[in-house]
């Protein structure tokens, strides 16, 4: 029988049907029914459907009455149940499935927005328990506001899965916006809704429909919801588009914590010994995390990706856990004109900064894992910007990239930015790969790799793969210079502690812990990850004041020698000095030296009416930073009386050796690193924190206290998080005040105050952003085109969801901007005969003595003899220098022979005439 075009309430079953597979329903007068417009059944009591049915008209659950379907039931094309407030519907072994040849509406669940779901009579609430079956639908479930405020874009509803199957809709369950509140409090507070157990699944059956999968999940700005040991996986191959296969879980503005499930405990201990983990095979993203006007990031761990284009994507979402998961990673021909080519495990892009990535495992089960032109990549890292973020401790196996690292993930000093430490790459074609398609400054990772400190945790710890595929595969660097700190390896080790293979230029400069500090596991990349899932916050608190206090004692001592303490008294000295003031200023440059900074060596270059070329190569010479500055090297080119080759090889042995002021600043990037790693590792606690409600007011009271710039903002999104707007424009106008903005800064906060403004008016109206109209859509891309870092990216996230704009991520090799960063470097210099060469001459104050000596001579001097033959002054000389600059202020005006001598014998000799000027 058949039920249509009617509205009536019933509390027992409707229609009794013999199949049990609704896909091969073939009743007459269903399909005849099915195109109809659908009627209405309404339940007001509680019932139980324990037979199976055909429904082609609309259901409604109403009343606080509850309907537990154990049997199959099928629905018409497009039409819809829905769960209404303090209602509940139960698939307990049951199927929700489709009656017609296309798709059913699916399962939409109401709730009340401005209400905490602790109030059930506010919220519906949907169960799928015991092997209960949601399939064929366009949204299996929904969470949505019960009329008649529909459609204002935020939520409620509650929904609970365990051992339930998902299969073959075109979003599985879809948790619309929502803010769970404690009750009394209205404090923020997880939602209570949870999935575990369940399978998601798209195979053939969705195909045949014509239909496309779009992700299983989609968490739109809800917090809090536990993913337990739950399978996401596809059966289909795509047909053109890796787009076809789906997304696992879609989540913007979101959070929730993906885990799998103990199923074995140490019977002392009661620790778990065995865990069954969540997975996420065959899809086009496994995890495809944003922001739009967020800082909320998931955390993931013990979970499977399993051959996936990429297993987890994320951007602009600060703070995300990914840890004890494993990947194995699907390769994707690189060479291929097909769009939409994605290649990783994971790929952080655009302000994901602060994260935790260790402990995972990537790896490639392919016979022949490099071979071919396919790519597997680890993980790539783009634009983390200048936080000090780390990757540690993960393994890289059998892939063609272990670890890419794109476009800006340093600052715009050498104490900031990412560093990578105690990763183990074992039989990567490249096992780190730092690349850009920019020629800005400030693109690569952190200066320093590691440090020179005296800890067993302060050298970088990787371990590489060592087999020389390419020159540089075991460290390719095409960006900013990098020094790459090291422990001291034993004669037995096989750990492969150095990097034989890397870039000569830029440079990777592999550089020997200079404390003896060898590596043992255990001690020098020890596990950073909390005991059963806990985190002690008073430690690391200490922790972190104890790393700052240390960062500020090195920088206090670091600014007290850098330019004499002074560098715009000591720049501008040497701006305005005259010629006859060259041996003066020469001088204090020297004396100054290690500690000059890049601003003074400038200067020092371009003032070429006083500081000669060998005054300014003993200058460079005495600071290797000088050979690591791009800088100090484009002023070196620019001159208009150019150094010699030799002179600048000489400059560039600087590219081999550690200064005393990079020294300290490896010391002081260590001590921001370990404060910055206890910070993030407290930022996370608290964000993640389910238990206590204050930990959302610690969060706060946290970001207020860094004061910096970037957690300046980062605290404006927190309080828009919670629809607090007085406080966001507070704290943005703070900022004006608070900070020295530069022009650049200037226009990006202008940037920021008219994004917030959209934001705020959009809020104001009863909107979420996902609902911007068309004149908020085109000031969202008037800001898109002049802003740039996490906004940026914000906004462009916006823009995907809510309008037309594309976007693919960017992957960038090795091999792009190498051949236009190419340097002088020190070479096999032709001997040339020995001989002697000063100037001035006639001299004043000083004179320069060119002098030419074999490495294996010694007792090197030069006399100073006067016109009777008397020793006026002797010099001792460096056989492996080939000048040096000499004060004449101690000898009267005069006629002098300069004497050579190497190995006691006299080499050459010139006469020198000292004259006041």
């Amino acid at each position: 029988s058949y039920i249509g075009n009617s509205e009536f309430a019933v509390t027992d079953v409707i229609i009794n049907i013999d199949e049990e597979d609704m896909q091969d329903f073939s009743f007459t007068l269903a399909r005849a029914k099915c195109s109809n417009t659908p009627g209405l059944i309404n339940i007001t009591g509680d019932t139980t459907w324990e037979n199976n049915n055909i429904i082609l008209d609309n259901v409604t659950i109403s009343n606080n009455a509850k309907l537990t379907i154990t049997s199959t039931i099928g629905m018409g094309a497009s039409v819809d149940m829905y769960v209404g407030q303090g209602s509940k519907l139960i698939v307990d072994g049951g199927k929700l499935t489709n009656a017609c040849s296309s798709l059913w509406g699916g399962v939409d669940v109401y709730g009340d927005p401005d209400y905490s779901q602790s109030y059930t009579e506010y919220h519906g609430e949907v169960q799928v328990i015991n092997g209960g079956c949601i399939q064929y639908a366009i949204n299996g479930i929904e969470t949505t506001q019960a009329p008649p405020r529909d459609g204002d874009g935020y939520a409620g509803g509650i929904i609970k899965i365990d051992s339930g199957t998902i299969r073959n809709n075109i979003t599985g369950i879809k948790f619309n916006p929502f803010q769970n509140t404690k009750p009394g409090t209205g404090e923020p507070w997880p939602n209570v809704s949870y999935i575990k157990n369940c399978t998601f699944l798209t195979d053939t059956g969705l195909v045949k429909l014509q239909a496309t999968p779009e992700q299983h999940i989609s968490f739109l700005g809800v917090s809090g919801i536990p993913v337990t040991a739950c399978d996401f996986y596809n059966t289909t191959q795509p047909q053109q588009d890796p787009a076809e296969l789906g997304k696992g879980i879609l989540s913007v503005d979101a959070d929730f914590f993906m885990n799998g499930k103990c199923v074995e405990h140490d019977p002392q201990t009661f620790e778990c010994t065995k865990w069954q983990q969540s997975r996420f095979a065959n899809l086009d993203y496994g995890v495809y995390a944003i922001n739009t006007h967020s800082n909320r990031a998931p955390t993931i761990k013990r979970t499977l990706f399993e051959q996936n284009y990429t297993g987890i994507y994320l951007s602009s979402t600060p703070q995300v856990s990914i840890y004890w998961n494993d990947f194995d990673i699907r390769k994707t021909n690189i060479q291929s004109a097909q769009n939409n080519q994605r290649y990783g495990g994971i790929y952080l892009n655009d302000a994901c900064d602060g994260f935790m990535v260790e402990e995972n495992y990537f790896y490639n089960d392919d016979e022949n894992p490099l071979s071919g032109s396919d790519t597997s990549i680890g993980i790539v890292i783009n634009n983390s910007g200048e936080v000090n973020n780390e990757l540690y401790n993960n393994i890289f196996e059998n892939l063609n990239y272990g670890t890419l690292a794109i476009n800006c993930n340093r600052g715009t000093d050498v104490f900031s930015g990412l560093q990578i430490k105690c990763n183990v790459y074992d039989s990567c074609e490249f096992d780190v790969a730092v690349t850009t398609s920019l020629s800005d400054s400030a693109n690569g990772i952190a200066a320093y790799q590691g440090s020179n400190a005296n800890f067993p945790t302060a050298p970088a710890g990787n371990r590489f793969s060592n087999i020389g595929i390419h020159d540089d595969s075991d460290y390719s660097n095409d960006c900013e210079n990098i020094t790459y700190w090291h422990h001291t390896e034993q004669d037995s080790t096989s750990e492969h502690l150095v990097p034989d293979y890397h870039t000569p230029i830029p440079l990777v400069d592999p550089s020997e812990n200079p404390n003896n500090i060898f590596f043992y596991k255990e001690e020098s990349c020890p596990s950073n990850l909390p005991n059963n899932d806990t985190v002690d916050i008073d430690e690391e608190k200490n922790m972190m004041a104890n790393y700052g206090n240390e960062a500020d004692s090195v920088n206090n001592l670091l600014q007290n020698l850098k330019d004499g303490g002074d560098t715009e008294a000591l720049n501008a000295e040497v701006q305005t000095s005259w010629p006859e003031e060259a041996y003066e200023v020469y001088t204090e440059l020297m004396t100054n030296s290690p500690y000059l900074t890049d601003t003074v060596m400038v200067s020092s270059v371009e003032k070429e009416s006083v500081l000669n070329p060998v005054m300014v190569t003993d200058i460079l010479s005495a600071n290797p930073q000088a050979a690591k500055s791009d800088s100090v090297q484009q002023s070196l080119d620019n001159r208009t009386n150019q150094l010699s080759n030799d002179q600048r090889a000489q400059i560039d042995q600087g590219l081999f050796s550690i200064g005393a002021m990079e020294s300290l600043q490896s010391k002081l990037s260590h001590y921001k690193s370990q404060r910055s790693r206890s910070f993030y590792k407290i930022i996370r606690y608290y964000k993640n924190d389910t238990s206590s409600a204050s930990s959302k007011d610690s969060l706060i009271n946290m970001l207020e206290q860094e004061n910096k710039l970037r957690a300046d903002y980062t605290l404006a999104l927190e309080y828009y998080d919670r629809l607090d707007t007085t406080n966001v424009m507070m704290c943005l106008n703070e900022i004006s005040s608070s900070y020295n903005l530069t022009v650049a800064q200037q226009n990006q906060h202008q940037n920021y105050l008219d994004y917030f403004d959209i934001l705020i008016d959009i809020t104001a109206s009863g909107r979420n952003i996902l609902q911007a109209d068309s004149t908020e859509k085109a000031e969202l891309y008037t800001i898109l085109d002049n802003s740039t870092g996490r906004l940026n990216a914000l906004i462009r996230n916006t823009l995907i969801l809510c309008d037309t704009l594309t976007y693919e991520e960017p992957y960038v090799f090795p091999g792009g901007l190498k051949a236009s960063r190419v340097r002088y470097l020190p070479s096999n210099i032709k001997t040339q005969q020995n001989k002697l060469k000063i100037y001035p001459n006639p001299a004043g104050s000083y004179v320069v003595i060119s002098y030419q000596l074999n490495k294996t001579d010694r007792n090197c001097r030069i006399l100073f003899t006067d016109s009777k033959g008397s020793i006026a002054k002797i010099i001792s000389l460096n056989n492996k220098k080939d000048h040096i600059v000499v004060s004449l202020n101690d000898l009267p005006n005069g006629l002098y022979l300069c004497i050579l001598y190497a190995n006691n014998q006299k080499i050459d000799a010139l006469k020198l005439s000292k004259v006041a000027y």
